[in-house]
């Protein structure tokens, strides 16, 4: 299955209307999700046969003369385009019963890639801290996560654990509200969390050749008390948590 995330303008040229617009689409990613291994299931009670998303992430408008520079679909990755990520990697992580395995299409240049390299300069990108926010879940048991709001643009969250870890990783896509995490865990009790943030408050902004270190995660407040973790989320931001429980 290839599923990806257009954009109808250039990286750095978002306006609000069109990042809603393809932030938005991860809903129907996750939908198609369902759907997909819900119709397989019809046919393979058994589940033999799994379900891939090998393609997937954003798609914007290339610019001719960064093609002609670096390469054919050569594209920047923003605060935008993380967040996306982060809420690509969120709907496998909820849909883990459904699914296979999960590809990043392209690493180096291409697309929503990781790393932008051109002779000698060799740049991470925002997708590639996205990924490292994400890093922690890697061999957990997924949990699952529930916010009250399943508004395409509300709070997207994920949960995996191991022994007495528990991993969250929450994502704001709202360009005009912060958001006030209240989480509360069912069935374990919180003692300590630590939390890094990745934001910038231009989400047009982006990880260059000659400024690299621009956006990069950062340590964030996080508090737990009575149980439950509370942290704030700016707008258009990814914060990765991990809790010990008690």
């Amino acid at each position: 299955m290839h599923f990806y995330s257009n954009g109808a303008l250039t990286p750095t040229k978002f306006t609000v209307e069109a990042m809603q617009q393809q932030l938005s689409s991860f809903a129907r990613l996750e939908e198609a999700i369902v759907q997909q291994r819900a119709l397989l299931d019809t046919y393979d009670k058994e589940r033999r046969w799994g379900l891939m998303v090998d393609e997937w992430g954003v798609w914007d408008r290339m610019i001719p003369e960064e093609e002609t520079k670096y390469g054919r679909l050569w594209m920047q990755s923003t605060m935008r385009t993380a967040v996306a990520g982060g809420m690509g990697l969120n709907v496998f992580h909820r849909q883990a019963d459904k699914l296979f395995m999960c590809n990043i299409a392209q690493t180096v240049n291409v697309l929503q890639s990781v790393i932008l390299a051109w002779e000698n300069d060799c740049i991470r990108t925002t997708s590639y801290y996205a990924y490292e926010l994400q890093k922690p879940h890697r061999g957990n048991t997924a949990v699952r996560a529930e916010t009250g709001d399943p508004a395409p643009l509300g709070i997207s969250v994920s949960a995996s654990k191991r022994a007495k870890e528990l991993v969250l990783t929450f994502i704001n896509p709202k360009h005009d509200v912060t958001m006030q995490v209240n989480c509360g865990v069912t069935g374990a009790a919180p003692a300590s969390a630590k939390a890094r943030l990745l934001h910038h408050p231009d989400f047009n902004a982006c990880n260059t050749f000659e400024n690299p270190n621009l956006i990069v995660p950062r340590d964030h407040a996080v508090s737990v008390q009575g149980g439950r973790l509370r942290m704030d989320l700016p707008p258009v931001s990814m914060a990765g948590v991990i809790v010990q429980l008690a």
